[in-house]
């Protein structure tokens, strides 16, 4: 701004002595006069120019402000809890148990299975649950089951995560979704399952 009023000061006078002065002799007094007002009003129409420009460059303080506080959320609804046996009978298990869905295996179909056979039983030689084997109705030895966690997935192929476990018998299980359980009892995508305590329950 320093450098702008010193280049208006020079050109102003420059103007004054070479240009007013010399034409005052010849221009009437009264067209002088209305000159000067014009050039007046020039100076100061740029200088409200500049001087916008200047101030259109800062940034407001209150534009600068954002606002960090997070959006409210509406409380959750209670729906109620979910029918664990139910769900897990409808997908083809026997009852829940610790959190999962629980079935027996037919070790019989097992065998079938196992040899892709069909009319085959098991027996087993002791107590202990691993030591089956397989005999046809002939009493054929055909041998022992050799991966039943593979049998509990090609029986239950919609579950995630089913492994055979041996709780008092042979049994295929898988954990228990809590979301997919929500939706299945609520018929809902929406809905949020809570564990408290023992019981399983939603909200919307």
């Amino acid at each position: 701004m320093a450098m702008l009023d010193g280049f208006l000061s020079a050109f102003f006078a420059g103007l004054v002595n070479n240009v007013i002065k010399p034409v005052s002799e010849v221009i009437p007094r009264w067209l002088l006069i209305t000159f000067a007002v014009v050039l007046a009003g020039v100076g100061i129409f740029y200088g409200g120019v500049l001087t916008g420009r200047h101030g259109a460059q800062q940034p407001s303080p209150a534009a600068a402000v954002t606002s960090t506080s997070p959006a409210p959320t509406a409380p959750k609804t209670l729906l109620g809890g979910v029918d664990l046996q139910r769900y897990c009978v409808s997908y083809r298990y026997d009852h829940v148990e610790r959190q999962s869905c629980v079935a027996t295996i037919d070790l019989d179909k097992a065998c079938d299975w196992q040899y892709n056979q069909s009319g085959l039983h098991l027996k087993f030689s002791s107590s202990d649950l691993r030591s089956g084997t397989c005999y046809t109705p002939e009493q054929i030895s055909m041998g022992g089951i050799s991966d039943m966690d593979q049998y509990c997935h090609d029986t239950f192929r919609t579950s995630i995560g089913v492994v055979a476990a041996i709780l008092d018998k042979w049994v295929c299980q898988t954990p228990i979704d809590p979301q997919i359980a929500c939706i299945w009892q609520y018929q809902s995508a929406k809905v949020e399952p809570r564990q408290e305590g023992d019981i399983l329950k939603c909200y919307k």
